[in-house]
C-alpha cells in the first residue's frame, strides 16, 4: 500500500490491523517515532512487536508499505518481510497465535479509532506470499495504476 501520514499525532496510527476477540494478534502500524511496526500476538497473550523499521516514514510525502508472510510448516515459524519503500526488514517468530479467521481492518483499529490520520492508496492483498520481486515490482509501477487489482470482499468498513 502507498501511505500518506499527517505525521506525529501522539499515538498509534493503524494500517492493518488483525483482531480475534478483544485483542489484535496481527498487526501493522505507526508511533509518533514515524517508524512502521509489525506485531503479533504471543501464546501467552503478550503483544510482541517483531519488526521495528530501521527507516521511517516522512508525513505528507506518499510512502510504500508492504506486508509479507508466510508460515513455515517445517520450522513452525512465521516469516515476515516489512518493506518500507526501499527498505526491507524481516523477522521469523515461532510464538504467536493463531489469526486464520481474524476480522482485519485497514486503515484503522477494528473499532474505528487510531485511525491512520493520513490516506492510503493501492492497498493489495493476496491470499499467497508475494515473492519481493513481485513487491519491488509493485512498488515500482507507482499509485494509480490500473493493472494490478486483487479481489476481496469488503463489508461493513472491514475487509474480510
Amino acid at each position: 500500500a502507498w501511505v500518506n501520514t499527517a505525521g506525529d499525532t501522539g499515538t498509534t496510527r493503524y494500517i492493518l490491523v488483525s483482531k480475534k476477540a478483544t485483542d489484535p494478534i496481527l498487526s501493522v502500524y505507526t508511533k509518533p517515532d514515524n517508524k512502521v511496526y509489525v506485531a503479533v500476538r504471543d501464546t501467552a497473550g503478550n503483544w510482541d512487536p517483531v519488526i521495528i523499521s530501521t527507516n521511517t516514514i516522512t508525513a505528507n510525502t506518499w510512502n510504500f508499505v508492504a506486508l509479507s508472510w508466510n508460515y513455515d510448516t517445517s520450522a513452525a515459524t512465521l516469516n515476515l518481510e516489512l518493506k518500507v519503500n526501499n527498505t526491507t526488514n524481516l523477522a521469523s517468530v515461532a510464538d504467536f497465535q493463531d489469526f486464520s479467521g481474524a476480522l482485519t481492518s485497514v486503515g484503522t483499529f477494528t473499532d474505528g479509532n487510531y485511525s491512520l490520520n493520513g490516506m492510503m492508496d493501492m492497498f493489495n492483498y493476496s491470499s499467497s506470499k508475494l515473492s519481493s520481486s513481485d513487491i519491488n515490482a509493485v512498488q515500482s509501477a507507482g499509485r494509480n495504476i490500473a493493472s494490478i487489482s486483487n479481489t476481496y470482499s469488503y463489508e461493513n468498513d472491514r475487509l474480510k
